[in-house]
């Protein structure tokens, strides 16, 4: 095998961890503006949003909280892994309530 078959299955060791920065970056950047979104149209529209898709209005605010703070944390490097595996978790379920159709989905499923 030569050398140009070996480095052609390899990483960039120079610049992949610029790559990893920069992902890191942006999907931080994106939760942190998410969450300031709710407070910018006043908390009482994200709270209107969660009653009208059967979710209390009461976790408004740890939704905000949780937004921003793991944000933060994937921003800087602390437990990023962690923090959006959380955000993935978090995401599924807004996909779930969101998702075209899927409030007759749970109708049906609370009448049977």
């Amino acid at each position: 095998m030569d050398s140009n078959q070996k480095n052609c299955n390899s990483v960039d060791s120079i610049l992949a961890p610029y790559g990893l920065l920069i992902l890191r970056l942006a999907i931080g950047v994106d939760w942190i503006v998410h969450a300031l979104l709710k407070t910018s149209r006043g908390m009482e529209t994200h709270v209107a949003l969660l009653e009208r898709n059967g979710i209390p209005g009461f976790l408004a605010w740890p939704t905000f909280t949780a937004e921003l703070t793991l944000g933060i944390m994937i921003v800087i490097g602390f437990w990023s892994r962690q923090a959006a595996a959380f955000l993935l978790v978090f995401l599924l379920v807004v996909v779930w309530i969101k998702w075209p159709g899927a409030e007759s989905t749970r109708a049906e499923d609370a009448s049977s």
